[in-house]
């Protein structure tokens, strides 16, 4: 009788961990979307912003510097979500070697 219950309980406990290590691979992607897509609009409006002023090096040198720092940006947020994230499988192998 109480085996039945500890299957339940650990049952719903692998299902939990599984559902909330789902939901922290989610946001860490959402996180690094919204960022890119800040970077990649403010870009947008510097080129936009370079062209019209063409006499103006200064904008120029300055969107330069902008899109290098996105893109050391994005380098970084794609290394931290590679470091932070934990692939599916683990979570359910570590739950289960447990027991």
């Amino acid at each position: 009788m109480a085996e039945v219950a500890v299957n339940l309980v650990l049952e719903w406990l692998i299902e939990f961990l599984k559902e909330e290590a789902q939901l922290l691979r989610e946001f860490h992607t959402e996180v690094a979307d919204i960022k890119l897509e800040f970077i990649s609009s403010f870009l947008r409006d510097a080129d936009a912003r370079a062209a019209t002023e063409e006499s103006n090096e200064g904008v120029k040198i300055w969107v330069k510097y902008v899109r290098e720092a996105a893109y050391g940006i994005e380098d970084l947020i794609d290394e931290t979500m590679n470091t932070c994230s934990v692939p599916q499988n683990t979570t359910i192998n570590m739950v289960s070697s447990l027991f």
